[in-house]
């Protein structure tokens, strides 16, 4: 393979989207239920679109277009290969002018507790030569429907619409017309090859998020790089990306030209080369690699009862940053710190009538809680009749919880891994589903009934493998306070196994960016029970 034929790659927001896609795979579900299906078969990896399904909202793709750049890369989780990215650009014409039309098509495909998962990352830009963002395109297909993001610049703001089953959001930026687009790295590095010792920032766009993020590239020094098959000196260039409070670290590996031939991300064991198309679209080798069971936090001795525990304490240490900034404070949930990478972690059950801890409680209620949005559609017709079905009369809130907890438990008849995230129009539907679906159509219900209602993220313990793995549930608004539910379990409540990381009411223009805050944990955290 003669790398030097091949054209620049899609660079960090590649890596980012298929950071994203990870994230979404780690994150959406977990060993909490236990699947009733069979196991889904291996499928392969789809192949290449001809034209790019995400540039819908373009007027750029009615015109004539020459394609004046292509790459191709392979995508590997844990050493094994998963999918592909594929990126192209294009001279165009809108209104008389000539712009440019970058186009990614990012697909993978892994194994989460014994089933197969796919998704495909779509994201386009179309940019004066000068780098000016016009108008941008995102789909994300992460269940049984897509999620659409289209932004088109306007006055000064980016004016964004976010869709999925049943419903549409708009929302809006302010706009910097000196940030970039979702290839703004790669823009950067074309024009002028780092060398070591240089520094850069670039405020850009950030795929599959709708939210602009600073990525921060600092070029250190010229080293020997393993690549597929062969070895060569790159410049190796450290990359900090900070979106919303989080911060994503990974590697690129560029050559003279600022052609970067490798990338990773350390803490998601996440890995991109460059190759040919059709090493690109060649079938992933079969792997033992399962990216639910890798991914769990093992602990040194079993927790007995764990759903019906009313208190634990846990020592959590992360290799990079603070447990302590990490892990969310609340009601059910105390964090000290005990040092810069160590905190000691107290979880308590707690019911409507628990006594009131003196722990300022992760904010009141607000309209984002009560209100329909693109994954929790508590206004479609097919959920406010489930709704209606399960109160039979009820009115008390906390009562009308419990039975929508119990109640998903059972409608949810069958449990699988085989999508990474359904709205809670899709999963009303088919029924079918992990954590992550469970929770969004419990929210739905609750919210249906004026009950406020979020989502909660973070890790369970999982008594199969004597860890805890990443995990969704709800928290509802009762009695002056949130109140932590589970509809895998549907228990009336939850016990001390749950650790909490984040919450979110999902109404962001990009729903899975609640899951962002996971990222920060993935790959770095220890956990002891004491």
């Amino acid at each position: 393979m003669l790398l030097s034929q091949l054209y620049r790659p899609t660079c960090l927001q590649a890596l980012l989207a298929n950071a994203l896609a990870v994230t979404v795979f780690i994150a959406a579900g977990c060993g909490q239920s236990q699947s009733t299906t069979s196991v889904v078969a291996e499928q392969p990896l789809k192949s290449a679109p001809t034209t790019s399904a995400s540039t819908e909202n373009s007027s750029a793709d009615q015109q004539p277009r020459k394609l004046v750049r292509e790459s191709w890369e392979i995508v590997l989780v844990g050493g094994s290969k998963v999918g592909y990215s594929h990126f192209e650009e294009f001279e165009t014409q809108v209104d008389d002018r000539s712009v440019r039309e970058l186009v990614s098509s990012n697909e993978m495909s892994m194994q989460r507790f014994g089933q197969t998962v796919t998704q495909s990352i779509e994201a386009s830009s179309v940019e004066t030569q000068l780098g000016q963002v016009l108008r941008f395109g995102t789909k994300m297909q992460t269940g049984p429907t897509a999620l659409t993001i289209k932004g088109e610049y306007r006055d000064g703001k980016m004016l964004i619409e976010t869709g999925t089953l049943g419903k549409t959001q708009t929302s809006s930026l302010d706009w910097n017309p000196a940030w970039g687009g979702f290839f703004a790295d790669q823009q950067s590095l074309k024009q002028q090859p780092m060398t070591a010792g240089e520094q850069r920032t670039i405020t850009a766009i950030v795929p599959g998020t709708a939210q602009v993020g600073e990525i921060k590239i600092t070029a250190k020094k010229r080293e020997s790089t393993q690549l597929l098959g062969t070895e060569r000196e790159l410049l190796r260039i450290e990359s900090s990306l900070n979106i919303a409070g989080t911060q994503i670290t990974s590697i690129m590996w560029a050559d003279e030209a600022g052609e970067v031939l490798k990338t990773a991300i350390p803490g998601l064991n996440h890995e991109t080369y460059r190759v040919t198309k059709d090493v690109a679209l060649r079938p992933a080798d079969k792997s033992e690699f399962d990216l639910g069971t890798q991914t769990v936090v093992k602990v040194d001795r079993p927790i007995e009862s764990p759903h019906t525990l009313s208190r634990a304490v846990y020592r959590a240490r992360l290799k990079s940053g603070s447990p302590a900034e990490v892990f969310s404070s609340c009601r059910s949930q105390s964090v000290k710190k005990i040092d810069e990478h160590t905190a000691e972690i107290t979880v308590k059950a707690i019911r409507p009538t628990s006594d009131k801890v003196a722990i300022t409680d992760s904010g009141d209620p607000t309209d984002g809680d009560l209100q329909p949005n693109n994954l929790i559609q508590s206004d479609d017709g097919a959920i406010i009749s489930l709704a209606e079905r399960f109160t039979e009369g009820e009115t008390d809130p906390w009562a009308l919880a419990k039975r929508f907890e119990a109640g998903v438990r059972d409608y949810v008849h069958s449990k699988n891994f085989s999508q990474a995230i359904g709205s809670a129009a899709d999963v009303v539907r088919s029924r079918e589903g992990d954590c992550t679906e469970h929770a969004v159509l419990l929210a739905a219900l609750c919210r249906a009934k004026g009950i406020p209602a979020r989502v909660a993220i973070g890790l369970v313990y999982y008594s199969p493998v004597q860890g805890f793995a990443y995990h969704m549930w709800n928290e509802v608004w009762i009695a002056d306070g949130w109140v932590p539910i589970d509809a895998t379990l549907g228990l009336g409540g939850i016990g001390a196994g749950h650790l909490k990381i984040a919450d979110s009411d999902l109404s962001a223009a990009s729903p899975v960016s609640a899951l962002l805050p996971v990222v920060e944990v993935i790959g770095q955290l220890e956990l002891e029970v004491l």
